[in-house]
């Protein structure tokens, strides 16, 4: 399947749901980071964040709309790209990931080889509360129905926390959004 007909456009309000992820991520990320986006789409968090940023994205299919100099197709579990591996990333995202792996604290891990410590980690995940009115939007069109059907399990802030203390990262920021029905975490790699 297109990605790009998945949780970015497919539902009418994907897209929308998909800038309010942007918007808020961005806010932890400064001028002078250089961040590693895992699972990037088509590359959008890039038009969010200052232009000083030095910004890399990994999808597994290749769909970005941006510098292509920038994005690099990895499979998932795959290993990073030979030209990333001596890039020194500062953030890393995960933007409507971790709810579609079937091990989420594989994230965690994979994150803990190229974040160095003091490092910050920011995702982005639908709430639990939520589960119900996000299975009804995607049966009515609202939201994506692959994304939906694509779900492993929905993390609460608590799970989220005892995940990241698992793999040495502290959970620093905790922000509810779009009534409660979404979140973001920052963790700093200790």
């Amino acid at each position: 399947m297109d990605k790009d007909m998945s949780q970015e456009a497919e539902g009418r309000l994907s897209p929308f749901l998909a800038e309010q992820r942007y918007k808020h991520a961005a806010k932890f990320i400064e001028q002078d980071d250089t961040v590693l986006d895992l699972g990037c789409g088509s590359g959008l968090l890039r038009n969010y964040i200052p232009e000083t940023v030095r910004y890399y994205g990994l999808d597994s299919e290749k769909q970005w709309t941006g510098d292509p100099e920038y994005l690099f197709k990895v499979e998932v579990g795959g290993e990073l790209p030979k030209e990333l591996k001596k890039v020194k990333f500062s953030v890393v995202t995960a933007l409507a990931l971790i709810e579609h792996l079937s091990r989420p604290s594989e994230l965690f891990s994979d994150v803990d080889k190229v974040l160095p410590s003091g490092g910050r980690f920011i995702l982005t995940t639908p709430h639990p509360r939520g589960e119900t009115v996000h299975a009804l939007g995607a049966k009515l069109g609202i939201f994506s129905g692959h994304a939906n059907e694509e779900h492993e399990e929905l993390l609460g802030k608590e799970r989220l926390q005892a995940l990241a203390e698992q793999q040495g990262f502290k959970m620093t920021e905790y922000h509810q959004f779009l009534g409660g029905m979404n979140q973001v975490v920052v963790f700093v790699k200790t």
